[in-house]
């Protein structure tokens, strides 16, 4: 009888915070796991350091089950920059021992200045483990042609971050209606919060009816010292973490979505922002340009720059008719080009390219 060959994936906790969690949820939510016989294994986890330990080397165990089994059909792995490439390099190494097809899939805005940055050592070895894979899956053409000088000899493809479609829902509009401003992500200068929270100030003073949703996890208090100082504390409310439907109930009832970030690969909460119909306003970095067409489908804004982003809010905040526009151009490009459904198809034709040949 023959073995029934599995594709095994390695990534973060599928209830865990951040993008590369989401993806992988979206995957699984979306049937791919079912279609395609994904075993996911968890290579880390929020919890003590210790624990974190355990969840990957227990992992790392199963993984080597289903090698010595001669059950894996292909490996691949979900990693980011720094501690994140490292931990996924185990099981990336133990796929490649055992001649097992491997994909390797990079998310996050920072690898190339992360590669950049590493020691010469550090890097000879991303070069190998990329040069063997498979494929190294980016997320949009434009990261493809920034991160192949890391390792040329590696067959770099482009593949979407996937996005689940809900059924639109109607929004008051009323002009006595407060217009939502909101923020998902972590409270860290990177993502742009605090530029955010300061232009959210100036442009309030234009806008009455703004106000600003931070959703996010972190350290809360020098957010609210700032809004605090910006006279704003009344107008500024912090969410903490949301997800799931929670998630899903600040977005339908939100009128911008703002994630102004110093860095970005494809955010995950951008382009659920737009599939939910949003007008969203987003710094022009990493692949965001290659999906928000300034004026077309959302609103773009240079980062790290108060003046603009507060620009940005005001025009924003004043023309409900615009933000309309923008959202249904928003919601019918997520729908062509980043809807689950057809990101996974592309992605269970991989699969079977990658098994099948070279």
């Amino acid at each position: 009888m023959k073995t029934v060959q599995v594709i095994v994936m390695v990534g973060t906790s599928l209830d865990g915070r951040g993008g590369m969690s989401s993806v992988a949820a979206s995957y699984r939510d979306a049937g791919l796991f079912e279609r395609c016989s994904v075993v996911y294994l968890s290579a880390h986890r929020e919890t003590s350091r210790s624990q974190k330990l355990l969840v990957m080397l227990g992992s790392l165990v199963r993984l080597w089950k289903l090698l010595l089994t001669g059950r894996v059909g292909l490996v691949h792995i979900h990693a980011a920059s720094g501690v994140s490439f490292w931990r996924k390099a185990a099981f990336a190494w133990s796929a490649l021992l055992f001649k097992r097809p491997l994909l390797m899939h990079i998310h996050g805005g920072e690898f190339h200045l992360y590669h950049a940055r590493a020691s010469r050592l550090s890097q000879a070895h991303t070069r190998a483990l990329l040069a063997r894979a498979a494929r190294v899956i980016v997320l949009s053409g434009m990261w493809v042609e920034r991160l192949r000088f890391i390792s040329p000899q590696a067959r770099w493809i482009a593949l979407a971050n996937p996005v689940a479609l809900r059924p639109p829902v109607a929004r008051p509009q009323g002009t006595d209606e407060p217009v939502r401003v909101l923020f998902l992500g972590r409270y860290i200068e990177a993502k742009g919060v605090f530029e955010l929270l300061r232009a959210f100030a100036l442009a309030q003073q234009q806008v009455p009816r703004l106000r600003l949703l931070l959703g996010g996890e972190g350290d809360r208090a020098p957010l609210l010292r700032l809004a605090d100082e910006l006279g704003v504390a009344d107008k500024v409310e912090l969410l903490g973490w949301v997800t799931g439907e929670a998630k899903e109930g600040w977005l339908d009832r939100c009128d911008i979505f703002a994630l102004p970030s110093h860095f970005e690969a494809l955010p995950v909460s951008m382009l659920e922002a737009m599939a939910a119909g949003q007008a969203v306003l987003m710094s022009n970095v990493g692949s965001i340009p290659e999906v928000v067409r300034h004026g077309e489908n959302g609103w773009l804004v240079p980062p790290r720059e108060v003046e603009p982003l507060a620009q940005a809010l005001t025009v924003l905040g004043r023309d409900p008719a615009l933000r309309r526009r923008l959202g249904a151009r928003a919601r019918a490009d997520v729908e062509q080009h980043y809807a689950s459904e057809r990101v996974c198809e592309q992605l269970a034709t991989l699969y079977d390219e990658v098994r099948d040949g070279p």
